[in-house]
């Protein structure tokens, strides 16, 4: 399982990300030359995964296959944990002390796929993969043993998310945290909801 997740994130990230950077918008972003550094920074941060997987896989409870109401209501509390963990802790690589090294992230005013995990390391493992191990951990002990292909499922669509949500192409009809390195103050969450809550959701990225 360990493997497979590791991979099948690698594929996404890396496929998706290098046919989007061939097809962004040739007006921003920088060349693939010169982002050899962010390449080689977030290597070295997915090379992390497999082993933060291994802690991972000790707390989620797997079973048989899911029924559909049951994948519905995995995908709901998984997808409402990651909003919650990926915007706080967000937030707080924004504030004084933390945006030292959230800096790092932002260096792309105009962002590219391949840099969506162009980040520092502490911001990686709190940010991005805390809340996404805990996510299918939550779930798992509140509605029921997971399917291990439903985790596959969310790997995959977290992966893509995250790509698409950093590619500058010239029409991306995901612009909500594509302005959110624009403006640097809206647009903190996943889904919007704590974006709403909090009076940070930037609705200029949808009018675009």
């Amino acid at each position: 399982m360990i493997a497979i997740i590791f991979l099948l994130h690698m594929l996404t990230y890396w496929g998706i990300g290098i046919l989007l950077y061939i097809f962004r918008d040739k007006s921003a972003g920088p060349s693939l030359r010169s982002v050899s550094h962010v390449i080689k920074t977030v290597l070295l941060n997915q090379s992390t995964i497999p082993i933060m997987t291994y802690f991972a896989s000790n707390y989620i409870l797997l079973g048989e296959t899911n029924s559909m109401r049951e994948s519905i209501n995995h995908l709901v509390i998984m997808l409402l944990v990651e909003e919650f963990g990926f915007y706080y802790t967000h937030r707080l690589f924004h504030t004084y002390f933390f945006y030292k090294y959230h800096k790092i992230h932002h260096e792309f005013y105009n962002p590219i796929g391949i840099a969506a995990l162009y980040c520092h390391l502490s911001e990686f493992l709190l940010t991005n993969l805390l809340p996404l191990g805990m996510a299918p951990i939550v779930s798992s002990h509140l509605i029921s043993p997971i399917d291990v292909n439903l985790l596959y499922f969310w790997i995959f669509c977290a992966t893509l998310n995250t790509v698409l949500e950093h590619s500058n192409l010239a029409k991306n009809p995901i612009r909500r945290h594509y302005y959110h390195h624009v403006n640097g103050k809206k647009n903190y969450g996943v889904l919007g909801i704590l974006d709403w809550m909090h009076g940070t959701l930037g609705l200029e990225a949808f009018a675009e």
